[in-house]
């Protein structure tokens, strides 16, 4: 997915998976804790910004 974020932006998201997938780390350490039918999966996440960045105009708020 190619998304046009601020580098701010772009933490809240990662904070935001980051969460997500933290309500699930208790399963690993404790086998009793994983569902019946679940399956280990390998997540991978990655942001990478492409292009170069512009320049903000004086001020930020383009004026």
């Amino acid at each position: 997915m190619l998304l046009h974020v601020t580098a701010a932006e772009l933490c809240e998201i990662t904070e935001t998976v980051d969460a997500l997938l933290a309500r699930y780390a208790d399963r690993i350490a404790d086998p009793a804790k994983r569902p019946p039918g679940s399956r280990p999966v390998t997540f991978v996440q990655m942001a990478l910004p492409r292009g170069v960045a512009r320049a903000e105009p004086a001020g930020g708020d383009g004026t």
